[in-house]
This record gives C-alpha cells, structure tokens and sequence, in this order.
C-alpha cells in the first residue's frame, strides 16, 4: 500500500508546472508561484528590517527602574499574579 515507486518521475510535476488548467487559463502554476514570490519577499524584508529597527531603539531607550524592561521580559508567564475578582490572587501555573 505504501512503498517508495519502481521508477521515480517527475512527470506529474512538470504537467502541473507548464500545463494544468487552473482557473480560466491552462497555463499551469508557474505564474502563480512567481507572483507568491513578489510577494513574500518584500513582505519578509520589510517585517525583518522593521523588527530589528524595533530592536535597535529599545535598547537605546532608558526606562525608569534600573533593569525592570528587562527583568520583565525574561520572567516566565507562569509567575505572573492574575486576579480574579475575589479575595485572593491566584498565580498563572
């Protein structure tokens, strides 16, 4: 039922490549696979680019309380107090 074929083709990938209908056209999936490309790499360039702008300025920044951005990011969010309406504070775990 399941076994690796005899003879390995790339037919049926060159068929949906150049020549599958898809759509209105018989062109294939060339087209579309290019115009996914246009589209995450500058999608992708621009979040990194973004986010290490981001990074950079944050650390420029200077928050009161020496330490405490820091000391906020690196706690785990099972320790964070969460309250619910009554008499006491349950933690997150």
């Amino acid at each position: 039922m399941f076994a690796l074929p005899r003879e390995p083709s790339f037919d049926a990938w060159t068929k949906a490549w150049g020549t599958t209908c898809v759509g209105l056209t018989c062109e294939g999936i060339k087209g579309y696979f290019w115009n996914s490309i246009k589209m995450v790499v500058p999608a992708v360039l621009i979040s990194t680019m973004l986010g290490a702008l981001n990074g950079y300025v944050l650390t420029k920044w200077r928050f009161a309380g020496i330490g405490s951005s820091s000391a906020s990011c690196c706690s785990p969010a099972s320790s964070v107090p969460i309250g619910d309406h009554s008499d006491g504070v349950y933690w997150a775990s």
